[in-house]
């Protein structure tokens, strides 16, 4: 049996490795904190971002657009995969304007390092993606900040009355 080459596996945007630690806690830490449903396509629990949305609302988005946290992410599009005509391309997103829009843009970042094969290669692909990237870390930690149970979930610090988990 031959030796498989995992050079390719460190091969990501710096700055990348702490972003997808930050987004898997947040998303670990949703679910804790009750913010969670079933995926009825995948039959599986998955973080509830639309509750998640209502609850923070826009003064979220407000607040950091008016801090200056996010300028890159509200002034250029990110990209999205798609298959088309047997062929992945990428298309522009529309500029989050919204809450639910700058979370989606979030977990596309998200999806674009896990899936869209974002590498040293490709990343003259995406403008200024490593400030995008640290805007993204911002918000996961104001959003990890949006409520007592979500932050003490984050820090590892929830207690039972979070835990809704059956063995």
């Amino acid at each position: 049996m031959c030796k498989l080459d995992n050079s390719k596996t460190s091969d990501l945007p710096p700055g990348s490795l702490d972003f997808l630690k930050k987004f898997i806690r947040l998303e670990y830490s949703l679910k804790r904190a009750g913010y969670v449903k079933s995926s009825p396509k995948y039959n599986c629990a998955e973080a509830d971002w639309d509750r998640l949305n209502k609850d923070i609302g826009e003064e979220f988005f407000n607040k950091l657009k008016k801090e200056g946290i996010i300028p890159t992410i509200l002034s250029q599009r990110d990209k999205k995969q798609h298959y088309e005509k047997n062929e992945v391309i990428w298309k522009e997103l529309d500029l989050p304007h919204i809450t639910k829009t700058l979370i989606r843009c979030v977990k596309n970042i998200r999806n674009n390092l896990v899936h869209g094969s974002l590498n040293s290669k490709n990343l003259k692909k995406f403008p200024n993606f490593n400030k995008r990237l640290k805007e993204a870390k911002a918000i996961i930690e104001h959003l990890a900040l949006s409520t007592e149970p979500i932050r003490l979930c984050y820090e590892g610090r929830e207690s039972d009355e979070f835990n809704n988990e059956k063995a």
